[in-house]
């Protein structure tokens, strides 16, 4: 009979191998960063409100619901989304660039000769016309409130762009509907002038709200509002810098001929 083969015996690392120890200290840390991992993902979207603030809080997508100041509770991304807006309260600043004088402009105004004259897009750039064929510089700064959540954010970054331009349109029709010296009492030098000056001003200011406003309205009928409403505004207004400087020279010369006349007249 054949003898058995003994078959060779495979030897086990022993329990306390520093490798097998390595093993488990790796394991162990890679669950445990993994829980706390899934633990944050599954907070995320809990955090406080503060008071000027409101959130929207988007489910897969789509409008779901608004949480004002306080602890908000939601799923986290992808499942939800929050976004964070001004609370229906605050009212937020916004000067409309739009309407000042572009720094192309500005850099041809310093270069420009009779000879060699700029183009007619830059020479009317920030200037509007007034109802009696005068030009006249605004600087707006609006101020509005998010009163709409849901269309704001809908918008998302359309809204800015389109309050500019609702701005600019209303500023065009109103400098058209008036004088230039009804204009020009938005002047900053006037400002803290008599009563009828600054009568004058908030009136001019308060058409220019209820124009802006009013344009909102009726986006917000053709269901594309922005989600905003203007407050107040503040307006500036002055003259092109070669217009006063040519009232200027048309002063002096008035004023030299009337000096000559009276040195004429004592001689």
């Amino acid at each position: 009979m054949s003898q058995p083969v003994d078959e060779p015996v495979t030897q086990r690392p022993p329990a306390n191998s520093p490798w097998l120890q390595a093993s488990r200290l790796a394991f162990i840390g890679l669950y445990g960063v993994t829980l706390l991992a899934a633990l944050a993902w599954a907070t995320s979207n809990v955090r406080q409100i503060d008071p000027q603030n409101r959130a929207v809080v988007m489910r897969f997508g789509a409008l779901d619901r608004v949480q004002n100041a306080g602890l908000l509770t939601a799923w986290p991304q992808p499942f939800e989304q929050v976004v964070l807006l001004p609370s229906a309260d605050r009212v937020i600043e916004r000067r409309v660039e739009t309407l000042l004088r572009s720094p192309a402009a500005l850099k041809a105004d310093e270069i420009a000769t009779l000879s060699a004259p700029m183009s007619d897009a830059l020479a009317g750039s920030g200037f509007l016309l007034t109802g009696d064929a005068g030009v006249v510089q605004l600087d707006v700064t609006v101020f509005y409130k998010v009163t709409d959540p849901n269309a704001f954010v809908l918008q998302g970054d359309h809204v800015l762009p389109a309050l500019d331009r609702l701005v600019n349109r209303s500023a065009v029709a109103l400098t058209a509907a008036r004088d230039l010296d009804t204009i020009l009492v938005a002047r900053p030098e006037l400002i803290g002038a008599d009563s009828q000056a600054a009568e004058r001003r908030e009136r001019l200011r308060g058409d220019l709200v209820r124009g802006i406003n009013q344009r909102l309205t009726e986006l917000n009928a053709t269901g594309m509002g922005i989600g905003v409403e203007v407050a107040r505004v503040d307006v500036q207004s002055s003259l092109p810098t070669s217009a006063v400087n040519a009232f200027n020279a048309v002063l002096t010369a008035s004023q030299q001929a009337d000096q000559a006349v009276a040195n004429a007249r004592t001689d």
